[in-house]
């Protein structure tokens, strides 16, 4: 049946475009995703030392466990993504992490503690949370992709506001009955999520960006944005033809480095700000500001990102949050977190969206979901890196000023991750038959 023939009739047509609402049910399972794992963990670091006296790189050595996990599974993630879809697949990751945070608060040990958070939640995490929601969206959306994106990843940044409600219910019930209460939390929500889903619009009746067959500009994204449509198709590179591309290898790379900057957010920021001398929940609170902050211009700049030259766009973002980093290594009083949250929530909230977006318009999106995997297994260096690292330079380099240290040599690592992006210029489908079509085009 030719794809006409399986467009929704006019009066579905006039309707809002179904994937809008896969939009709104992915924001609402990012929003949970980043108020209870993502960002909410970063609540229970300072309980933890306290009941148990764990030192942080302990704690920081399970989450890059977790990580190194997650980075090995990616790319069978993203293959069963793109094989079964992102609805089975998001059904079994939330029930995944709905269990382990049940499973979470009853732990007695390092051991249980260790071997839930990393076999569980991280598992769960990896295959069915943001990575199918992502290749979802990326499916549905070409023109409209960075801004979709951005919407997504606000997401997790506005569930930032909430860790003040987390650490609020982690001071009234303990640790253990805020990891009991997000889980039934995620389960309900991750389901509901999963259940609107739905993989490739084709397969529904639809095009992409809702567009109709006649629609001028509905073949494909160019590499500038939006005005660049006509002059670039979209084609769609096998994991095996994007492993061959410079491209691919340096967009790598450059998120090797990006990788180490999580763990400063959603693990040491908030302990860190109570190590300087604020209250724990001035610390998150000011980290709620930074959430927000970070979510707005996820939202903008992954709108400029569908107008302007995503790779140009993504480097100006990177050398700023590299700024920001010098600003919170210099952060001493309230006063100090200004600059920082200024200058390196924006940066650090734009790079996000475009890294889906970039991958979307270099790859294209049938194998997306294998793709965006085949990056994480780069990424492992610096995911397993960055959080021990910190938390070794805490530990072993002078307390606040060791991190401040981290903080710093991060940046300047991430100097490198600015101009290797930079220097990936979009790649060329070489297989004779992407030939034949551009040359049709």
């Amino acid at each position: 049946m030719d794809l006409q023939t399986r467009v929704a009739p006019p009066a579905q047509q006039r309707r809002i475009f179904y994937g809008w609402w896969m939009v709104a049910a992915g924001l609402a399972m990012s929003l949970v995703n980043g108020a209870l794992y993502a960002y909410g963990f970063s609540a229970y670091v300072r309980p933890l030392t306290q009941e148990f006296g764990w030192t942080r790189t302990e704690i920081s050595g399970v989450i890059s466990l977790s990580r190194l996990e997650g980075g090995v599974l990616s790319p069978v993630a993203g293959f069963f993504i793109d094989r079964f879809g992102p609805r089975r697949m998001m059904l079994l990751g939330v029930s995944l992490v709905a269990a382990g945070f049940m499973a979470l608060s009853g732990a007695q040990d390092f051991l249980s503690f260790a071997l839930v958070y990393i076999f569980i939640l991280s598992l769960g995490s990896s295959f069915g949370t943001i990575a199918p929601i992502q290749t979802a969206l990326a499916n549905w959306f070409i023109r409209k992709r960075s801004f979709v994106l951005g919407l997504l990843f606000a997401g997790i940044a506005m569930g930032g506001l909430l860790v003040p409600v987390v650490n609020l219910i982690i001071e009234q019930h303990t640790w253990r009955g805020a990891a009991l209460v997000s889980g039934f939390v995620f389960l309900g929500v991750g389901v509901a999520s999963a259940l609107a889903m739905r993989h490739r619009p084709e397969d529904h009746g639809y095009l992409p960006d809702g567009d109709q067959p006649n629609d001028a500009g509905s073949a494909g994204a160019g590499p500038g944005g939006a005005g660049q449509q006509a002059e670039r198709p979209e084609v769609n590179f096998t994991p095996g033809d994007a492993l061959r591309t410079r491209a691919f290898w340096l967009i790598a790379f450059a998120f090797m480095l990006w990788s180490m900057l999580p763990s400063i957010i959603t693990v040491h920021m908030i302990i860190y700000f109570t190590d300087v001398g604020f209250e724990p929940q001035l610390a998150a609170n000011i980290f709620a500001v930074y959430a927000v902050t970070s979510a707005v211009f996820r939202v903008v700049v992954g709108w400029a990102g569908d107008r302007v030259n995503k790779r140009f766009l993504l480097t100006g973002a990177w050398v700023v949050q590299v700024i920001g980093l010098f600003f919170l290594a210099n952060v001493h009083t309230v006063l100090d977190v200004v600059p920082f949250i200024l200058v390196f929530a924006p940066a650090y909230g734009g790079t996000v969206p475009l890294r889906g977006a970039l991958q979307g318009e270099y790859f294209g999106r049938k194998y997306f979901g294998t793709i965006s995997g085949l990056i994480r297994v780069v990424d492992l260096a610096g995911n397993v890196a960055g959080p021990v690292a910190v938390g070794w330079a805490f530990d072993n380099a002078g307390g606040v000023e060791g991190y401040r240290l981290a903080f710093r040599a991060i940046a300047v690592l991430n100097l490198l991750g600015a101009l290797a992006i930079l220097a990936a210029a979009p790649p060329a489908l070489r297989r004779q038959e992407a030939g034949a079509a551009e040359g049709r085009h």
